[in-house]
């Protein structure tokens, strides 16, 4: 009888970590751990005991991140130094002699280039996950054939959605024969517990009337919040109680704040700032229409769009940019809509056909969360272990 492999994980990017990234592996190898033993080997400081995880979580030690407290404002060539594979990695893949090993790169990072060498060099076979962000940011342009080059070299390559495997064709002019694995949704497991805090979010936060808007992502200009504000001024008579609640925090946070001064709609808008899980869980449920018009940007890269599920899963439609992964994430006419985001027209006129017609709106909702359920982590998990076997 075969043994099944020990699955190892080398990631730069990983819990405590916000965005998708973390996420998906966080919650990947947390189902994984249900069918054989894993271990995630991270570069990211963690001292947090409530994190709750099935899998061995190994963090690399590092003078540079204990004295920084963050690894964005160390240097590549710091980083590199720092966590040379020969250091702790390879010592501990070694001492794992006689088991079938599974070896997985987390995300795309210069430092993958180095662990990726030094498989190779070893002979261990690897494998790739990707959500394109790292395959098209200028950040990376320098380190762009090596990127390639690590890219064809390994094992199997996964992708978060349809578009992002894609994009990997285009950016390395190679077809890497890859694997989608979704992202998936946990449903909520006390419907009851959050409808009664979503009634007293409501209270605290004036939510009288409505109906609600909710946007949940970092602030960026890529996330197109703008357009959302922009489309007010066309809402607000046939809506005089429209609310538009903001969760989320980043580097156009303090523009948007004035953008909505400047369109005298600041008493409709609510900047809440980033919020727990918990929290995000109540705001789907209070709400009556998710919308994120992402842009597509050249240098930018929407990988799947996870809030798009969590809104699915709480019963409601959704409004998205049409790019990259969130065509998929999103059934154009079925859950929600897909908007062109070249300016705040489609997204107006899509917020305006949602919220005048609530049987609209509820049945797309419905069918939403009926997508959605087919979302879960234990299916990706199990897609994936699939093709490990």
């Amino acid at each position: 009888m075969t043994k099944s492999p020990h699955l190892i994980l080398l990631t730069t990017d990983f819990k405590p970590n916000l965005g998708g990234i973390s996420q998906y592996l966080h919650h990947l190898w947390d189902e994984l751990s249900q069918y054989t033993s894993t271990t995630v080997i991270s570069i990211v400081p963690y001292q947090d005991k409530k994190l709750s995880h099935r899998y061995e979580l190994k963090i690399l030690s590092s003078s540079l991140l204990n004295k920084n407290k963050t690894n964005s404002i160390v240097k590549t060539w710091q980083l590199l130094r720092d966590f040379h594979p020969q250091r702790e990695i390879m010592p501990f893949i070694e001492s794992l002699s006689g088991q079938p090993l599974e070896i997985f790169i987390g995300v795309w990072h210069p430092l993958s280039h180095i662990w990726c060498e030094a498989l190779q060099r070893a002979n261990l076979p690897y494998s790739f996950f990707i959500y394109g962000q790292e395959l098209i940011t200028s950040q990376y342009r320098s380190w762009a054939s090596k990127r390639s080059s690590d890219l064809k070299g390994a094992k199997q390559v996964y992708a978060c959605s349809e578009a992002t495997a894609e994009l990997a064709k285009v950016v390395t002019t190679y077809h890497l024969g890859t694997q989608i694995i979704y992202p998936g949704i946990t449903s909520p497991e006390n419907s009851l517990s959050i409808e009664t805090k979503a009634g007293i979010y409501r209270k605290e936060l004036q939510l009288t009337g409505g109906p609600i808007v909710l946007s949940l992502c970092r602030l960026i200009h890529r996330k197109g919040i703008d357009l959302v504000l922009e489309s007010f001024t066309g809402l607000r008579e046939k809506f005089p109680d429209l609310k538009y609640i903001v969760a989320g925090d980043g580097e156009e946070k303090e523009k948007l704040q004035q953008r909505t001064i400047d369109l005298k709609i600041d008493d409709q808008v609510i900047f809440l700032g980033a919020v727990d899980e918990e929290t995000k869980t109540v705001l789907f449920a209070l709400c009556d229409l998710f919308v994120m018009p992402v842009r597509d940007e050249p240098d930018n890269w929407e990988g799947f769009g996870m809030c798009f599920l969590e809104a699915a899963i709480a019963g409601k439609a959704a409004i998205g940019g049409k790019t990259g992964g969130v065509i998929e994430a999103i059934e154009e006419g079925v859950t929600g809509y897909l908007v062109n985001t070249d300016n705040a027209t489609q997204t107006g006129r899509a917020m305006k056909k949602l919220l005048g017609d609530g049987d609209l709106r509820r049945r797309m909702g419905e069918a939403a969360r009926k997508r959605a359920e087919n979302f879960t982590w234990a299916n990706s998990a199990a897609r994936l272990w699939g093709m490990i076997q």
